[in-house]
């Protein structure tokens, strides 16, 4: 639970979104740095079994995470809405119910707790002289 609705989310968004996306931008534009990265987000998550059953949704959700990232500039609504989603899966392959919004905060929780943390560790930012 803590790998698929914390780790997962931050990690995958600092590379997909933060690294990935940011590199095929700066190379391919916005829209379709945004169609590769979501398609390799896709295919990353590919299932044998079912194939189409998670490349199509998971390449459009990759991709809609590409835009709110390149909108916001920032990758916490995207740790957030990919922590969100993933946590409803977890729940939903689970066959849980009222769990799932409870996982859904506590894992949102965990995540501001970590991203907080780091924050602190990380001292306060300065402009450049």
């Amino acid at each position: 639970m803590l790998v698929v609705c914390v780790s997962a989310p931050i990690a995958e968004e600092f590379l997909f979104r933060g690294y990935i996306f940011t590199a095929l931008r700066n190379w391919a534009g916005p829209l379709r740095a945004a169609t590769m990265t979501g398609l390799l987000f896709g295919l990353i998550h590919l299932d044998p079994n079912r194939p189409v059953a998670f490349l199509v949704p998971l390449a459009v959700l990759g991709f809609l995470l590409c835009v709110v990232y390149w909108k916001t500039g920032s990758l916490y609504p995207c740790i957030a809405l990919h922590a969100v989603n993933n946590a409803i899966a977890f729940g939903a392959t689970e066959g849980w119910s009222w769990q799932i919004p409870v996982l859904v905060v506590g894992a949102l929780a965990v995540i501001a707790g970590i991203l907080l943390a780091v924050q602190r560790l990380a001292g306060p930012v300065r402009a450049a002289a």
